[in-house]
């Protein structure tokens, strides 16, 4: 092999490795450019899942407040409820007593 072989032979693969190497660097830019892009749906996805969460947070709140109140209210109208029954009760036998009993005024 004649010196002149040889150094088409190694310009030949010189260049053929940068090709190579042209090629991957592309292949990195790509990839890059995926990852940038992928990186940004992740972060839309996590902003898209706190503001779920914050909502659904916020209405379960919301629910438990209702429901809280609902439940004071019926409390408060059970409470209401049965003071007038007893009150209701109390007036029967007093009106009946006041009835019963004749009143005899003295002068």
């Amino acid at each position: 092999m004649s010196k002149g072989e040889l150094i088409e032979k190694a310009l030949a693969f010189i260049r053929q490795a940068q090709d190579k190497k042209k090629q991957q660097e592309e292949e990195l830019a790509k990839k890059r450019q995926e990852l940038a892009g992928l990186q940004i749906m992740r972060d839309q996805y996590e902003l898209l899942a706190k503001h779920h969460h914050d909502v659904l947070t916020m209405h379960l709140q919301n629910k438990s407040e209702t429901y809280q109140r609902k439940t004071s209210f019926e409390a408060n109208e059970t409470k209401a409820q049965t003071f007038n029954k007893l009150m209701d009760k109390l007036f029967e036998s007093f009106h009946e007593q006041v009835i019963a009993t004749p009143v005899i005024l003295h002068f």
